[in-house]
């Protein structure tokens, strides 16, 4: 999705660890670095709604269901733990360095 979204996922990694990067170019991974949040939350909500369809398929079998529900419950929680543990503050990161860099300019 962040190639379809035209994010540069290179420069989205090489910002975090390099020194000395633009002050656009940190700007630009920040941005994309919220794009990968936003879409791995939808991503979650995507897998919790299949994780629902396959639990609602298969109620006849009260037995069956907890496949279709760990599917709903995981995908969620990995698109939150990544999207807002990881990419959000990845993003928050790069902006305050930009920030620090263009007030030392």
């Amino acid at each position: 999705m962040l190639l379809f979204g035209g994010s540069r996922i290179g420069p989205m990694f090489s910002s975090v660890f390099r020194c000395s990067i633009p002050v656009a170019d940190l700007l630009q991974a920040a941005r994309d670095w919220k794009l990968a949040a936003a879409y791995l939350l939808a991503s979650g909500v995507i897998g919790t709604l299949i994780g629902l369809v396959i639990m609602l398929k298969n109620m006849d079998d009260p037995a069956a269901l907890g496949p279709g529900m760990a599917i709903a419950v995981l995908t969620i929680l990995y698109g939150v733990i990544v999207g807002l543990g990881i990419c959000l503050p990845l993003a928050v990161r790069l902006e305050n360095r930009a920030g620090e860099q263009g007030s030392q300019s």
